[in-house]
């Protein structure tokens, strides 16, 4: 069983190298991203994740931070 140890791992998103897929994932003091609830690896059987800076994740909110989506909700 894999514990999260608050002083050494951190909880972060990441990104599967190989199909883009988004996961949840610890990142260890070695800096190795881990895909939480999995095997280790990616659906598309990938182990290698990048951590995702927050800046880089598309909220749906243009730079404005108004909504890119309208009323009937589709994206514009």
């Amino acid at each position: 069983m894999n514990m999260v140890d608050d002083e050494s791992e951190r909880r972060e998103l990441g990104q599967c190298t190989e199909c883009g897929a988004i996961f949840a994932v610890e990142v260890t003091n070695e800096g190795e991203a881990v895909p939480i609830g999995t095997d280790g690896t990616c659906s598309c059987g990938n182990p290698v994740f990048d951590v995702i800076e927050s800046e880089d994740v598309d909220t749906g909110a243009d730079p404005s931070g108004s909504a890119t989506t309208d009323p009937s909700g589709r994206r514009g």
